[in-house]
């Protein structure tokens, strides 16, 4: 999916290099996109990114959601179920991705961001 190659291609330039913590995971990997490695690699990069920065992300994959949601409303509500979104300045990030839907969302927090599917691109 180029979508997927795309995010986690600008994530790994967005950052320099990873580092291991203890911390909760930052990938859900819920569509079992990634390998193992792939996940914890992810997941070093991204906490070491979180530790500079104070920003929060997570990845976030699924075959399906719920029809009445859509993937904006889908990764909102992930993201706020594990403590984003809430105050403080606008520094977060769910980023959805579903293979199977073919379908790419970028949310930051009260229902705004952006979606794309793969006819988008």
């Amino acid at each position: 999916m180029k979508n997927t190659l795309i995010l986690i291609s600008l994530l790994a330039l967005m950052i320099s290099s990873c580092g291991q913590n203890k911390q909760p995971s930052a990938v859900y990997d819920n569509e079992n996109i990634l390998t193992a490695r792939q996940e914890r690699k992810l997941n070093g990069i991204i906490h070491k990114y979180q530790r500079n920065t104070k920003n929060e992300i997570i990845i976030l994959t699924s075959e399906d959601i719920d029809v009445c949601q859509s993937a904006l409303e889908y990764a909102t509500m992930f993201g706020k179920q594990h403590g984003m979104f809430y105050g403080g300045p606008d520094n977060n990030l769910v980023v959805f991705v579903s293979k199977k839907m073919k379908v790419t969302t970028l949310a930051t927090g009260n229902q705004t961001g952006k979606s794309l599917k793969d006819e988008d691109t």
